[in-house]
C-alpha cells in the first residue's frame, strides 16, 4: 500500500558535497549543510491520488485508479471551488479591512484638520 521504505546510500556526489561542507566548517567557514536525505522510498505498484481534506483514491486488488479517473476529475473541481470560494472570502475580508483602516486614518487626519483650524482661530 505504501511505499517500500530503505536506507538511503550516498552516492559519490553526495559524498563530495559533504566532503566540500565539513571542510568549510572546519575551516570555520560559513557553509550550509547539504540536504541529504536519510531514505529510498521504493514503490510498491500501487498508485494514491490525495486531495485536500484526507480524501484520497487508491489502488486496490480489485478495483485499479485508472477506473476512478472520472470520480476523481469531479472531487478535483469540487475541492477546487472550496478553494475559490475560501480564497474569495479571505480577500474579501481583507478588503474590509483596509477600507476600515482608510476610514479610520481619513477620520484622524480630519480631526487633526479640524483642531488645528479651531485652535488658530479661536486663538486669533
Amino acid at each position: 500500500m505504501f511505499p517500500l521504505t530503505i536506507k538511503h546510500e550516498i552516492s559519490k556526489q553526495e559524498a563530495q558535497t559533504l566532503i566540500v561542507y565539513e571542510d568549510a566548517k572546519r575551516r570555520r567557514s560559513w557553509a550550509s549543510e547539504p540536504k541529504i536525505r536519510k531514505y529510498d522510498y521504493v514503490f510498491n505498484g500501487r498508485l494514491r491520488v490525495s486531495i485536500r481534506k484526507g480524501k484520497y483514491f487508491r489502488d486496490t486488488d480489485n478495483l485499479k485508479i485508472e477506473s476512478r479517473l472520472g470520480e476523481i476529475l469531479i472531487e478535483l473541481y469540487e475541492e477546487s471551488e472550496v478553494v475559490r470560494i475560501e480564497r474569495e472570502a479571505r480577500e474579501e475580508a481583507a478588503r474590509k479591512r483596509e477600507e476600515e483602516a482608510s476610514k479610520k486614518r481619513l477620520c484622524r487626519k480630519s480631526d487633526f484638520y479640524w483642531n488645528f483650524q479651531h485652535s488658530f482661530l479661536n486663538s486669533g
